[in-house]
């Protein structure tokens, strides 16, 4: 990918944005993805902790998660029974009625499939440590669900390595695949960065030679974080995180085989 491409295709992702109806973000049209993979990926997606709440044809459940991992359901609407057993309490290997309680429940929420909305909020409960729960591949084993079916990228494998020092990112394959995730809140952000700040990242990526590169932009989003920009061959990404985690971030890309 030439750098007059990425520069391209990186500055028109401020107006490909996302789903949006009645102000809620639409994660799934209720055939593609499947409901409970997107349930899922965004468990999967969210790095800082929040409680996501997912409604579809007027029922909801909210779910805390955070470090990529789920870690309690803490409200169900009232069509939903059996909740109980499950509200409130941590999701854990030790814990496989709650795990099963919980499969439960969202067998009953995605049981007719709608558009399915998220919202993202500050958890009022159930915070913990950042290794607190399981992670959505850990669930979709037990809940027998492909969350890969098919080969993740390099780039983006890359993105997942990077584990909570990236904590939102936009990716680009072959000059024309958008795939973004990370926290709600951060992924906003960037993408208006993208948008305000488009001439400076151009330059960035003008300093990046040869077919790889790598460059941070410190407090490139002020107090929301900074912003490193990756490029290979084929692929390209706009990571935003922490200024603090630089030289960690700089480490992984060099430990890489990008």
């Amino acid at each position: 990918m030439d750098k007059q491409t990425l520069a391209q295709k990186l500055a028109a992702l401020s107006s490909e944005g996302e789903s949006f109806e009645n102000g809620l973000r639409v994660v799934s049209d209720g055939t593609e993805p499947p409901i409970l993979t997107a349930i899922l990926n965004e468990i999967d997606m969210t790095v800082l902790p929040r409680k996501l709440t997912f409604k579809m044809n007027g029922s909801e459940i909210s779910l805390v998660a955070g470090g990529r991992r789920l870690r309690g359901l803490v409200q169900a609407s009232k069509d939903i029974t059996g909740v109980m057993g499950v509200l409130g309490k941590s999701i854990s290997h030790d814990a496989p009625d709650v795990i099963d309680g919980l499969h439960g429940i969202i067998d009953q929420f995605t049981a007719a499939a709608g558009e399915l909305t998220v919202v993202s909020d500050e958890p009022d409960a159930m915070g913990g440590q950042s290794d607190a729960g399981l992670t959505a591949q850990n669930l979709a084993a037990h809940w027998g669900v492909d969350l890969n079916p098919a080969p993740l990228t390099p780039m983006i494998s890359f993105v997942r390595d990077c584990g909570d020092f990236v904590t939102a990112w936009v990716v680009l394959k072959d000059g024309s695949e958008n795939t973004t995730g990370g926290d709600g809140a951060k992924l906003a952000t960037l993408r208006a960065a993208i948008d305000a700040k488009w001439d400076s990242f151009s330059q960035s990526v003008d300093q990046l030679t040869g077919p790889t590169g790598f460059i941070c932009l410190n407090d490139a989003l002020d107090e929301a974080g900074s912003v490193a920009i990756v490029k290979t061959s084929s692929e390209a990404a706009i990571l935003c995180y922490a200024s603090e985690n630089m030289a960690n971030l700089h480490s992984a890309w060099s430990k890489s085989k990008l």
